[in-house]
């Protein structure tokens, strides 16, 4: 694993989603991605390049599996009607560093694991009260896990 992942700090617009609420295992968040796919399309809502974001609520270190709150979300225009199983969720514009991590979604732990333990510690920044969120820039069903690439967003404190 390596020791050292690019970087960079951005201030984020609030990003309106489309999303569908996922509690359990962090991996198995694509159970929710197919079902928000699912009522997208049926809602007549999917666009070809129909944009993916994971928003993570919990800690998994810290908390019990079973209790880990996620969300599946898809971003959509300000005057798009959303019917239900679909929620709207808002993910919080402001400061963000984004982490961009090439590879296979189930090794990521030790990317987090470096980003908040190594990089945070020493970056003279301060998470903020808000929870993190994954953007997927490709899908395992175009390119192999080795070729995935997904940019982690920590919020950060304005100081």
């Amino acid at each position: 694993m390596a020791g050292h992942f690019p970087i960079s700090i951005e201030t984020l617009p609030p990003i309106r989603c489309a999303s569908i609420a996922h509690s359990g295992a962090y991996m198995q968040i694509d159970h929710a991605m197919a079902k928000l796919f699912t009522a997208l399309a049926a809602q007549a809502l999917m666009a070809s390049d129909q944009r993916m974001l994971a928003v993570f609520y919990d800690d998994p270190d810290l908390m019990p599996v079973e209790n880990l709150r996620s969300r599946a979300c898809s971003p959509v225009a300000d005057g798009v009607t959303l019917a239900p199983p679909i929620e709207e969720v808002i993910v919080r514009g402001g400061l963000y560093a984004r982490l961009r991590y090439r590879g296979p979604y189930a090794d990521m732990k030790g990317t987090y694991r470096w980003l908040l333990g190594v990089w945070l510690p020493q970056s003279g920044h301060e998470p903020d009260d808000a929870p993190m969120f994954e953007a997927y820039l490709n899908s395992p069903q175009q390119v192999a896990p080795t070729e995935l690439v997904t940019d982690i967003h920590l919020p950060l404190r304005v100081s």
